[in-house]
């Protein structure tokens, strides 16, 4: 199977992802995979302020022709149409 679990929930695989150049948080040409998870909640409610959603991705990559690996997770949640919580952790492991 090819997907990544958080909180219970499993987080499918989207596309390949990565960056050919240096024009990226680690500033070197990666390759890697790409997961996402959204509960939608009420995307269409009559009153936006009431909207509730959540949206989890998850990258894991290498950078080319080195032994390390990029991991790049970000979580948004809004309850009622206001973000109640924002995750983003980008890093690098030698």
């Amino acid at each position: 199977m090819n997907a990544a679990i958080y909180n219970d929930k499993q987080i499918d695989f989207a596309n390949k992802s990565g960056s050919e150049d240096a024009n990226n948080p680690f500033k070197s040409p990666w390759v890697g995979y790409h997961y996402e998870y959204e509960d939608g909640g009420d995307y269409l409610p009559t009153d936006a302020a009431g909207m509730s959603a959540t949206k989890i991705t998850f990258d894991i990559g290498q950078i080319k022709n080195t032994n390390k690996i990029v991991l790049m997770f970000m979580s948004m949640k809004i309850d009622n149409g206001k973000p109640v919580q924002t995750v983003n952790l980008i890093c690098m492991i030698n």
